[in-house]
């Protein structure tokens, strides 16, 4: 049986490009369509409770000596991974409108590294393609030569 031409259903692509401070969403609706923005966002910058970008003090006894701490992991990753699970959380919300068929994601590597970690079962199967690159601040013209290996635009 021959399919009629234009009845088939174009591949709605998802992008992600996150970084530790900003998220941007972009569409491509089959080949030759480009693609497009179509959301961004700020990643919360908050701290987890009970962290600080500053050394904690131990409290010696009155007249004895004060002395600095490192807390038990650095901060530059718990950071991190609080920005990869907000990325997710906004990944979750844009994938649940269910027009989008499969996702790239882009990243530098430590934090795609996170992102996965902390991707649910149901987007982790949606994945097509991650590229280790922070392309957040890349002009939206200039980001097909950077997926040109990966999908056709």
């Amino acid at each position: 049986m021959k399919i009629p031409e234009g009845t088939m259903k174009p591949t709605r692509t998802l992008f992600m490009l996150a970084s530790e401070k900003e998220l941007r969403f972009f569409e491509n609706d089959g080949v030759g369509k480009g693609i497009y923005q179509i959301d961004d966002d700020k990643i919360a910058d908050d701290l987890p409770p009970g962290y600080s970008d500053r050394e904690g003090l131990e409290q010696a006894a009155p007249g004895q000596a004060v002395s600095g701490f490192e807390p038990p992991t650095a901060i530059a990753d718990v950071t991190r991974d609080a920005a990869a699970r907000d990325a997710i959380r906004h990944l979750e919300k844009v994938w649940a409108s269910g027009r989008f068929d499969r996702i790239i994601l882009t990243a530098e590597p430590q934090l795609l590294g996170d992102l996965r970690a902390h991707l649910p079962e149901a987007l982790a199967g949606a994945i097509y393609a991650e590229l280790p690159k922070d392309l957040v601040h890349v002009p939206t013209d200039d980001l097909a030569k950077h997926f040109s290996k990966t999908i056709d635009l």
